[in-house]
């Protein structure tokens, strides 16, 4: 993913052609905005992953605790025999 993100900024900013969206003399290809639209995307869940991760990681070097409230448990009942 992070290959993809330096081709598509090549791409944005200095005018290449590393995901080869384009013709030679830079006619856009049907592709094009459907790769822009897969990278804003992409952006945002590697942004969102990046800063639950860091949440993650202080909760658990500081012992804060806090994240057990969000874990799923299995809830038995006991039910009667008749």
């Amino acid at each position: 993913m992070l290959w993809e993100f330096y081709e598509y900024t090549g791409d944005a900013l200095f005018g290449m052609n590393m995901q080869k969206t384009m013709l030679e003399n830079g006619t856009p290809l049907v592709g094009h905005e459907a790769v822009s639209d897969t990278m804003s995307d992409l952006f945002v869940d590697f942004f969102g992953a990046l800063i639950v991760s860091v949440i993650g990681y202080i909760s658990l070097r500081y012992k804060k605790g806090w994240l057990n409230k969000f874990e799923f448990k299995r809830i038995t009942s006991k039910k009667k025999k008749v």
